[in-house]
């Protein structure tokens, strides 16, 4: 039945039948525009989903949390992380996210983490880093949030190891699209291993505040306090990294934007939020269908998976004129969604625009200019996690 239902989708929507991971993976850019323009809702044949790629269409599944939930049990981040605040909806919700709340707003988030921020973008580009060439993920922006999200939780500068062999499983078994068993396993394994060492911190007598905060009125188990802190920590890492790099890269191919933010600091937040916009580090927010729902004239049925294509609908141009231009002066620079929107937008999102200001502030005082390394390609890709892999840059220190 399902076979038969396949074929006739195929036929029906051509684009979205012709749509592969390696595709999505280099430059999905151009599918979305094409999808936008004749397929706005498609069926992906490689992701067993339905793929939407307008603003509005998206917003409208995003917000609607009756018709669409999150709670699918064969979504990867349900199979890798188990039960967790993104995989739940309505008082359960509810429950792990109040709690938590009063640390992410704007105001608790400078008050107690800018100096630490600030201390740990100074400690990694210190003296160490001088007039050379250096691949900016591995001794920075992979280190930064890790090191961030250890102070922001409450953990030690010893587990920044561990922390980023877990990261670095997580993401690939996040974007495993492709179903390779060895990926989810070794996804499943770390998500273990990490909840492990934070049910044994969350014991200990001297657990911090935000700890604190994860077991709510006590009445939530240890095993659903862990997996939340799992998703927190995968978050404010994926966002962070992804951000920096992204804004980086930028600024590297741009050298009059890059002159325009020496010059005055204030424009680096309009870099950051055209960043999110134009190079969205998270490219789809998945739902399942709770009933039978038609969105621009296509049936969805009850039960069926809906990616909602983050990136494609930050590229609408019936929001953004000439969406694929990088422009930080666009009048609505604040309407993307690469947050998401509805009640699963990004709790941290704040943190995430803080952590990122205060590292783009640093690079530009250490580096009196940042350029491309020549002969090194350093490309924008990923169909889940869109950054560079790698980013060798040149920095001539101001010093």
């Amino acid at each position: 039945m399902m076979t038969q239902l396949n074929k006739e989708r195929e036929k029906q929507f051509p684009i979205g039948a012709s749509i592969d991971l390696d595709s999505l993976d280099r430059d999905p850019n151009p599918i979305y525009a094409r999808l936008r323009r004749s397929e706005p809702v498609t069926w992906a044949a490689c992701l067993q989903s339905w793929l939407l790629t307008r603003y509005q269409d998206i917003a409208t599944v995003l917000r609607d949390s009756v018709a669409f939930t999150v709670a699918d049990p064969q979504s990867l981040l349900s199979v890798i992380f188990g039960p967790q605040i993104l995989s739940v909806d309505g008082e359960q919700h509810d429950k792990y996210r109040r709690p938590l709340h009063q640390y992410f707003t704007p105001t608790s988030v400078r008050a107690t983490m800018t100096e630490s921020i600030r201390q740990r973008a100074a400690q990694l580009l210190g003296p160490s880093l001088n007039d050379t060439k250096i691949e900016l993920r591995s001794c920075f922006a992979s280190r930064y949030p890790v090191l961030n999200i250890l102070d922001f939780i409450g953990l030690s500068d010893t587990l920044e190891p561990s922390m980023r062999q877990w990261y670095d499983d997580f993401e690939r078994a996040l974007s495993n699209f492709g179903g390779v068993a060895e990926i989810e396993a070794r996804g499943k394994t770390s998500s273990a291993d990490f909840m492990e060492m934070f049910k044994d911190r969350l014991a200990r007598p001297d657990a911090g505040g935000f700890i604190r905060a994860l077991k709510g009125d006590g009445g939530t188990a240890a095993d659903d306090v862990a997996r939340n802190a799992l998703t927190i920590f995968f978050g404010g890492i994926s966002t962070v990294e992804a951000l920096i790099l992204n804004a980086t890269w930028v600024l590297c191919a741009d050298k009059n934007l890059q002159e325009r933010l020496r010059l005055d600091p204030t424009l680096i937040k309009a870099l950051l939020e055209e960043t999110m916009r134009w190079a969205s580090p998270v490219q789809s927010s998945i739902r399942l269908a709770t009933r039978d729902f038609e969105i621009a004239g296509i049936l969805i049925r009850k039960g069926e998976r809906v990616s909602c294509m983050l990136g494609a609908a930050n590229r609408d141009p019936a929001l953004w004129p000439d969406p694929d231009t990088f422009d930080i002066d666009r009048p609505n620079i604040g309407r993307h969604i690469g947050f998401s929107m509805g009640r699963h937008f990004c709790l941290g999102s704040h943190l995430a625009r803080l952590e990122a200001e205060i590292a783009i502030a640093a690079l530009l005082a250490k580096f009196g200019h940042i350029a491309f390394a020549p002969n090194v390609p350093s490309p924008i890709t990923g169909s889940e996690f869109r950054q560079p892999r790698a980013l060798h840059i040149i920095g001539c220190s101001r010093h």
